[in-house]
């Protein structure tokens, strides 16, 4: 009876411990849980910001070549006018060179010139004296560039005395698989009136080759070249150039529709766009990045997309790490519940010893305990083939024996955590397999990132947990990830340089001198301001004498003497008749939600207005 009270006696408290140590696991797990949600939760931030990233490097890309084609178009502008006046506008004893001469400038000009393909001048039938004369490379580009010209001129009207636009034709395309090119027209017109159109046709490979093709810099990525009609002139699926962005459908020709639905609705912008897979009835994503080049009355779109394949393969890998990094916190975890566990129960602990052995061995980064020099006194199975040596050979060694070849102060912070006891400490170093067994992983080196841990012992002796993960593929992304940086604020130094010295060429020409007229001062200014502030039109309201009934219209567009406010300014209306009311300048923004903006024009999207004063006297 005795017996079976005492047994009845402890019978509780067994029951006690019991139910305090399940409490205490799942405490544990909960913990656990924590941390892998905490981890999930860093790796979706990081996927927005690689993705954010990721689109702004596509957007600068876009710009740039953006820029390289508005520059390049400019220069060719600026050699089609130079011959145009010097061939055409301005003839030697009042007659045209003879053909020969415009010939031989015309050839010299061309082959002076990588990317231009050939000349061709219409002539206007009405106009005396002038005669249609043509030059073109003796390449099949060079025939098909003659080709274009010649359809062109097909579409010419010459029954008006002067063009109403003179950048009507200026930008138009012709793309196939063969040949990719573009064409600036000039109207010709001297003092007897409208001579015939100056056509130059450019080839476009030279700026894809250098500025557009290499914005693809994954297997899945694209990049395109797209007029505003719709008109594919590049694509890295060669049978989709030449057709409409519109029409196309099927594979490349989806996504490629899909993307132009997105761009032709806006001049430049980034975005995420899905589409879905015939293989697959879930949605592809892709980040999408385009710009846009406005030539003439045609406006090129310059865009690439990228499928999250390719964007999110360094953020994969650092969740790897990072969830490993978790497994170690898990681990932690685990040996703190093993060792509470123990007090309470010897086949607790053995059970428990077990299961950590077995997960210290699984682990998949590399675990070694330190003494405080550094020595190796354990390791797991992970460490051993990481470094390519047994356990034996690894417990004769320091991690700085292993690491020589670090750099000194990151082994320096593992020493002064080993000489302190810090409760943990973190470095990169460089491990060296050198002189490991020939069964080991190949002779050579790997980046490993070191998490030191304080184990908790007596007093008298300090032992640190070292976690080592091979980081050698990360360090390799951020070297690709540096070099590419560094690759695109060269090509931008390059593009700036261009730019000041097309701006130091522009400087050379001093046509204000040669200017005796307002309206020639005006014409100068209209024609050679563009390449510096690029603008739609200007028009100038100017009162020759303050006796003066009402005010000139000068306008460069067309646009206020076709809409009939050439007399807004008399009669107050509008922005005008704010400017002139108040003296001050007045810049619109967005004129769609300006109040005193009255539309002239579909096109304009912002103006400034600006009061010339003297004395009262505007």
């Amino acid at each position: 009876m005795k017996a079976f009270s005492s047994l009845n006696a402890d019978s509780p408290k067994r029951t006690g411990r019991m139910e305090s140590i399940h409490w205490y696991v799942v405490f544990v797990l909960l913990l656990v849980g924590a941390v892998f949600l905490v981890m999930e939760l860093l790796h979706a931030r990081a996927v927005r910001k690689q993705e954010q990233f990721f689109s702004d490097r596509q957007y600068l890309q876009t710009t740039m070549s953006r820029l390289a084609l508005e520059d390049r178009v400019s220069s060719v502008l600026m050699q089609e006018r130079f011959l145009l006046e010097h061939l055409l506008l301005e003839p030697a004893n009042g007659s045209f060179p003879p053909l020969s001469d415009i010939q031989r400038a015309l050839q010299s000009a061309i082959y002076n010139t990588a990317d231009i393909l050939g000349f061709y001048f219409a002539p206007h039938p009405l106009y005396p004296g002038a005669q249609r004369f043509s030059s073109f490379r003796s390449t099949p580009t060079g025939d098909a560039a003659r080709e274009f010209a010649g359809s062109l001129e097909d579409s010419f009207d010459f029954s008006t005395p002067r063009p109403d636009d003179l950048y009507h034709f200026s930008g138009s395309v012709r793309a196939s698989s063969r040949v990719r090119m573009m064409a600036l027209v000039e109207a010709a017109v001297s003092e007897k009136g409208f001579m015939g159109y100056f056509i130059t046709i450019i080839d476009l490979t030279p700026f894809l080759v250098r500025y557009v093709l290499p914005m693809a810099q994954g297997a899945g990525s694209a990049v395109f070249l797209i007029d505003r009609e719709g008109v594919v002139v590049e694509h890295r699926d060669s049978s989709l150039v030449g057709g409409n962005a519109e029409k196309l459908s099927g594979g490349e020709g989806d996504a490629l529709r899909v993307a132009w639905s997105r761009v032709r609705e806006s001049f430049s912008g980034m975005e995420a766009i899905e589409l879905f897979d015939v293989s697959s009835e879930m949605p592809q994503r892709k980040r999408l990045a385009w710009n846009s080049a406005r030539v003439g009355e045609n406006r090129l779109f310059v865009g690439v997309y990228a499928p999250e394949s390719d964007i999110n393969p360094v953020v994969s890998e650092l969740r790897v790490q990072r969830f490993i990094l978790g497994g170690v916190l898990a681990l932690l975890l685990v040996m703190i519940a093993i060792a509470f566990i123990r007090k309470r129960s010897d086949f607790e602990v053995r059970r428990s010893e077990s299961t950590f052995r077995a997960i210290f061995n699984s682990a998949a980064s590399g675990i070694a305990i330190l003494d405080a020099n550094g020595v190796i006194l354990s390791c797991n199975t992970t460490m051993e083939n990481m470094t390519g040596r047994p356990s034996a050979q690894l417990r004769m060694r320091t991690l700085f024996d292993l690491a020589a070849p670090s750099l000194q102060e990151e082994k320096e912070k593992v020493r002064e955590a080993l000489r302190s006891g810090a409760l943990s400490a973190r470095a990169e170093l460089l491990f060296s397999r050198k002189g490991a067994e020939a069964t080991s992983p190949e002779n050579g080196s790997f980046w490993g990132d070191v998490s030191l841990n304080r184990l908790e012992r007596d007093s008298s002796t300090v032992q640190m947990l070292a976690v080592v993960t091979d980081i050698s593929g990360l360090k390799r992304a951020e070297d690709l990830l540096r070099q590419n940086a560094e690759t695109l604020e060269a090509r931008k130094k390059e593009l700036e340089h261009v730019a000041a010295s097309q701006s130091a060429l522009l400087e050379m020409f001093t046509f204000f001198s040669e200017c005796v007229t307002i309206e020639e001062l005006f014409q100068v200014l209209s024609e050679h301001l563009f390449p510096v502030i690029p603008f739609r039109c200007q028009t100038l309201f100017i009162k020759r004498s303050r006796e003066a009934a009402s005010f000139e219209v000068l306008d460069s567009g067309g646009d206020v003497l076709r809409s009939m406010q050439t007399d807004f300014l008399e009669k107050k209306k509008g922005i005008l008749g704010y400017v002139a009311n108040t003296g001050k300048a007045y810049l619109m923004g967005d004129v769609s939600i300006d109040p005193y903006f009255i539309p002239h024009s579909p096109e304009v999207r912002s103006a400034v207005v600006a009061p010339v004063m003297y004395k009262g006297f505007l």
